[in-house]
């Protein structure tokens, strides 16, 4: 709750629920503060980007795969992007789905997600730049910046949910024989987590960019539940939060 991340969740809160009352009152002044609100979140997302390369980095796939050292002592006649792609190919792209299996798929899959976070922080601070008045940009770029970041958002998202369904699965398997609290617990953070990516590949079908709803039914995904879904999204990250502030406030008394 205290942390920036616990202020932006309460933050989005807010600004779902003037979209949704916005919806159902027609009223301009929750749609004008939703709107303050979708602006003003985007400025504390300034460098979230090094972030994900923090974390992309501590992840170790790529030291693992020595994927780093190959690049450099390979041919020299080639050039970086070639030895690049060949190294990511032979590495990642060479093997069926039960080797996938037994090569750590989770941390390629959190890779991924990570690199499309990583993708929509950046095309995300470059909107609100261009938005803001501090970089020049004709009005085209600019939706293809805005464009950019919600399809990295929602190729993270969908990732997050493969990789939360594939947690939850595993784990459901074993409810009957174990009968453990601590087990329950695990397992309903991460039935929480499950909905959470639910949430977030729903509302991020419905943008634009994507507009999975509107290319397939030929319409847009209901205001009122695209709103609903942002609630519930940003809910789950504040209840999965608060055990672990309780752990830390019982430390330090």
């Amino acid at each position: 709750m205290l942390s920036l991340d616990g202020r932006d969740k309460i933050t989005k809160i807010i600004q779902y629920s003037s979209r949704f009352l916005a919806y159902y009152t027609q009223q301009k002044r929750f749609s004008n503060l939703q709107n303050s609100l979708t602006h003003s979140r985007k400025a504390f997302r300034f460098g979230r980007s090094f972030i994900e390369i923090y974390k992309l980095w501590n992840l170790g796939i790529f030291k693992k795969h020595k994927i780093c050292d190959n690049i450099c002592n390979q041919n020299q006649n080639k050039t970086f992007l070639r030895n690049v792609y060949h190294n990511i190919r032979s590495n990642f792209m060479s093997f069926d789905i039960q080797t996938l299996e037994n090569k750590n798929w989770r941390s390629i899959f959190i890779a991924l997600k990570i690199l499309g976070l990583m993708c929509f922080w950046l095309g995300d601070n470059v909107f609100y730049l261009i938005s803001s008045g501090f970089l020049e940009s004709s009005i085209e770029r600019k939706q293809k910046w805005k464009i950019f970041s919600s399809r990295s958002y929602f190729f993270a998202a969908s990732v997050g949910l493969c990789i939360n369904l594939k947690d939850f699965m595993e784990n459901f398997k074993h409810t009957s024989k174990v009968v453990d609290s601590k087990f329950q617990q695990k397992l309903a953070k991460l039935a929480v987590a499950l909905l959470k990516s639910c949430c977030d590949v729903l509302v991020f079908s419905n943008v634009t960019g994507v507009n999975l709803h509107k290319n397939i039914r030929g319409v847009k995904m209901h205001e009122g539940f695209h709103s609903l879904c942002g609630i519930i999204s940003a809910s789950t990250v504040l209840y999965n939060s608060f055990p672990d502030a309780d752990a830390k406030n019982q430390k330090k008394e």
